[in-house]
């Protein structure tokens, strides 16, 4: 444009980095518009330089160099000496041009970098926003088939926010099954309701919501529902998953529906409690497999393998656990360590 921005001083000239230079009216200016060196015998007392700047200081001969590059000097590089000091020589000229080309290769690789770097960090964010996408249809897909939802509550406020598969998983969308803990709690079984509005209050204080409860369906008077949550911080939002067991409840024998042990109880719970932080590991795990810093460094490809793997573990021990509470066979523990599931 029409003006100069110093970037860089040593000495002397050091508290006037970043100020501006006109082009017109500076020495330096001079010698981007000439697209040449320009030498002054005396920087204070030359009509050329711009002479507030320069006010004050011990200078004497001086130097601009244009810094060149395709399609035109990109800066320009000064050099003063002090008051009574030798003018700058050709050859002198001539080295400093030498350090200018230098100089102007490096901004220009610089400016050719961050421009690279701006479009990397545009295609990365574009690549994290589909895959965060592909990921939400995956869970959205799970969510159905497993007749799940997940919501977030707000003690604060009550205020519920239901997930997609709402509508899936009791037939009404969330502006008819409302959007408070208390409108959900008031749908609940007569039978199961204050149980469940006891447990929804001790949930303010951020204990964690574990509770089977009936609620009214689309297609049926009532059906059994698994609720469970935990606050992500203390004092704040609370996240859970509202899952239909009805099926489930449906095979047991009418002895064992009555007598719901606590075990049991404990074992689904622990299994929705692993399940969900399990997910966010392994999918981020994957996600952080494919960046470029870990496809460059065997170990961090090693470490992410092996988070998969381990992940793999403890997904395939939450299938047992699910065996396990589904049906009600008691495990056997070996003496070494490790569980048994007859029959499995």
């Amino acid at each position: 444009g029409d003006v100069l921005r110093a970037r860089i001083g040593t000495g002397a000239l050091a508290r006037h980095e970043g100020e501006l230079l006109p082009v017109e009216g500076s020495l330096e200016g001079r010698a981007v518009l000439a697209g040449e060196p320009q030498r002054s015998a005396d920087l204070l007392a030359d009509p050329r330089a711009y002479r507030p700047r320069e006010r004050g200081l011990p200078a004497g001969p001086a130097l601009a160099v244009p810094l060149g590059a395709p399609g035109g000097a990109v800066g320009a590089l000064l050099l003063a000496r002090g008051a009574g000091e030798p003018e700058f020589g050709a050859h002198e000229v001539h080295r400093m041009l030498l350090v200018a080309g230098v100089a102007a290769s490096a901004i220009q690789n610089a400016r050719e970098y961050e421009r690279a770097r701006a479009s990397r960090s545009t295609l990365e964010a574009w690549r994290r926003e589909r895959e965060a996408a592909a990921w939400l249809a995956r869970y959205v897909a799970a969510a159905r088939e497993a007749h799940s939802v997940v919501f977030e509550w707000d003690p604060a406020s009550d205020h519920l926010l239901w997930g997609d598969t709402l509508e899936t998983v009791v037939g009404h969308s969330p502006g008819e099954y409302g959007a408070t803990m208390s409108a959900l709690v008031e749908r609940v079984h007569p039978e199961d309701r204050e149980r469940v509005r006891e447990g929804v209050e001790t949930a303010r204080s951020g204990a964690p919501l574990r509770l089977q409860l009936r609620l009214p369906h689309r297609n049926a008077p009532f059906r059994c529902f698994l609720l469970q949550a935990r606050a992500v911080e203390e004092g704040g939002t609370v996240v859970g998953v509202l899952e239909d067991v009805t099926d489930e409840w449906r095979k047991l024998p009418e002895s064992r529906k009555r007598t719901e042990t606590p075990a049991r109880q404990i074992i689904r719970a622990l299994r929705h409690e692993i399940n969900n932080p399990l997910a966010v590991i392994l999918g981020q795990a994957q996600l952080l497999g494919r960046e470029d810093l870990v496809q460059g460094d065997p170990v961090l490809r090693g470490s992410i393998a092996t988070i998969q793997e381990e992940g793999q573990r403890i997904l395939e021990l939450t299938r047992r656990l699910a065996a396990l509470e589904q049906t009600g066979r008691e495990p056997q523990v070996a003496q070494g360590g490790g569980i048994t599931i007859p029959e499995e």
